[in-house]
């Protein structure tokens, strides 16, 4: 192989030249590449920002649409289902209280990688944590409501569901961080949990909202992202959780469905506008967060976390499928 296969065609001066003119030539020549090359870079940060300020624009507009009920101006969609207006518990680190021994071989990844896992996984265990106390609102709301046994005891079984999932997820997390990390005490929880007085009506159509909001599609979404992550993730014990995940989660959605049907054999007309005006404002995008620098995808999808442009395309899917549901449901409905 020759020297000149191992460097662009557009550094060789042409033949000819002098030597000065030659050196002159491939310092112009390599500006112009790193030129071009700062230049996309600024283009790429430029329609990231214009993707995130669309996004920010959205959400204002819908938290000031007077149609719109808090629930769904609030609503942000994650990966397990999350207490309402996006509230976890506090952290505490070197706490063992949520951690199980987990083998993994984070030994074998730089710090960069595992402060990212770490970072991830306690997301999902503050999400699945946060979901417990959902749940055990959501309870008291239906039994408010003269719900039947089957619906108080999914929604129980869910509850339990989720603390299994943020133990594990509290224990992944520990092991790829180093030490123990529990939620800690939530003293503000009672407050945000107390109900205000509403009129029937108005409650069904909340529990709704909610429950097409979170109990249905993010869940969903949830299910499908965890599958994936399973089938690719090359830690056993990190794929066996995300597999108990994502069976709980489907199932979990299922139940969510029943609840809307529920809800709108109940509510009626009332419960059936705001489910209609919940599906015209479901977000078209996620929020990421941004991977840490350093950090690299095909190490994160080892370890459990798909890529953003795989999260984004199972949303858009299961976004479009719950629609079309919903919008048969209300057909029917009406």
């Amino acid at each position: 192989m020759s020297s000149t296969a191992l460097v662009p065609n557009d550094l060789i001066a042409p033949r000819g030249l002098s030597i000065v003119t030659s050196a002159v030539y491939k310092v112009r020549v390599a500006w112009s590449v790193r030129f071009m090359h700062l230049r996309n870079a600024v283009a790429l940060e430029l329609a990231e920002r214009r993707a995130e300020w669309s996004a920010l624009v959205a959400r204002v507009r819908i938290a000031m649409d007077p149609a719109i009920s808090p629930a769904v101006a609030a609503y942000r969609v994650s990966e397990a289902h999350a207490f309402a207006r996006g509230m976890t518990a506090p952290l505490a680190p070197e706490s063992q209280t949520w951690v199980q021994p987990v083998e993994l071989a984070a030994c074998f990844l730089d710090t960069e990688h595992r402060k990212a896992l770490a970072r991830h996984w306690i997301g999902l265990g503050q999400s699945a944590h946060a979901a417990i106390a959902a749940y055990t609102q959501l309870a008291g709301e239906l039994m408010s409501l003269g719900a039947h046994p089957e619906l108080l005891m999914h929604v129980h079984a869910a509850a339990l569901e989720r603390v299994h999932h943020a133990e594990g997820a509290f224990s992944i997390a520990s092991a790829y961080a180093g030490f123990g990390i529990s939620p800690s005490a939530w003293p503000e929880l009672p407050r945000v949990a107390r109900t205000s007085k509403r009129t029937r009506n108005a409650a069904l159509a909340l529990v709704a909202e909610r429950a097409l909001l979170e109990g249905w599609l993010s869940t969903a979404y949830g299910a499908a992202v965890a599958q994936i992550a399973a089938a690719r993730a090359s830690e056993p014990a990190v794929a066996a959780h995300l597999r108990m995940v994502s069976e709980d989660s489907a199932r979990q959605a299922e139940f969510g469905k029943r609840l809307v049907d529920w809800t709108l054999k109940l509510g009626g007309e009332q419960v059936a506008l705001a489910l209609a005006l919940a599906i015209r404002k479901l977000p078209m995008a996620l929020v990421d967060e941004k991977p840490l620098p350093g950090t690299r995808a095909e190490v994160l999808e080892r370890n459990g976390q798909p890529p953003a442009q795989v999260r984004r395309a199972v949303y858009l899917s299961m976004r479009s499928q719950v629609v079309a549901e919903m919008a048969a449901k209300l057909d029917g409905n009406g």
